[in-house]
């Protein structure tokens, strides 16, 4: 199989695709169950799902292969799983859903393109990406947390400390597109 592999960076998309893409993309509902992302890290998310390739996984092997704490394993895992790229099975291992194994197939900029509709179909990042494109400018934390607020049923301080993995995200994203060609 011809697939992505952690040594290699996704290759970058142009402004164009990325918004071909979105244009027709359609807002998921934010999982029930499944906590909003607290993994700032979006490479690490991506090396987790091909550690997994074809193999499950428990919370303590994923902190042992990545010199995690227990509590980061389960972020990043968390946070695979919110995209979709994984899932728990009932003794609790994490295993790559269909869309994991989707995306490790794929190649060049499309493997990109596929992580970043996964992220933005969540309307605290589409949202928040769509500050981005409008203003140029990375959204502030406070913003963010906002957006949060609005879109999940969160309380307290939850919204501001997921913020960070929002525009951590995005970043990642926004680094990934080639702003160089014209839309």
């Amino acid at each position: 199989m011809d697939c992505y592999t952690s040594e290699e960076t996704l290759p970058a998309i142009t402004l164009g695709e990325l918004l071909d893409a979105l244009d027709g993309l359609d807002t998921v509902s934010e999982p029930r169950g499944i906590p909003f992302p607290q993994a700032n890290s979006l490479d690490r998310v991506i090396d987790l799902c091909i550690s997994l390739d074809f193999r499950n996984s428990d919370k303590d092997r994923i902190a042992e292969d990545y010199k995690f704490v227990d509590r980061q394993a389960d972020y990043y895992s968390r946070a695979a799983e919110y995209l979709g790229l994984v899932r728990r099975t009932a003794d609790k291992e994490v295993e790559l859903a269909d869309p994991g194994i989707d995306f490790l197939e794929l190649r060049n900029s499309e493997a990109t393109l596929y992580l970043t509709k996964l992220i933005l179909c969540h309307a605290p990042f589409r949202e928040s990406f769509d500050v981005l494109l409008e203003t140029g400018e990375m959204p502030s934390a406070d913003l963010v947390a906002e957006i949060i607020r609005e879109n999940t049923w969160y309380t307290g301080s939850t919204h501001r400390r997921r913020a960070s993995t929002v525009i951590s995200w995005l970043r990642w994203i926004w680094s990934h597109v080639d702003r160089c060609y014209a839309v």
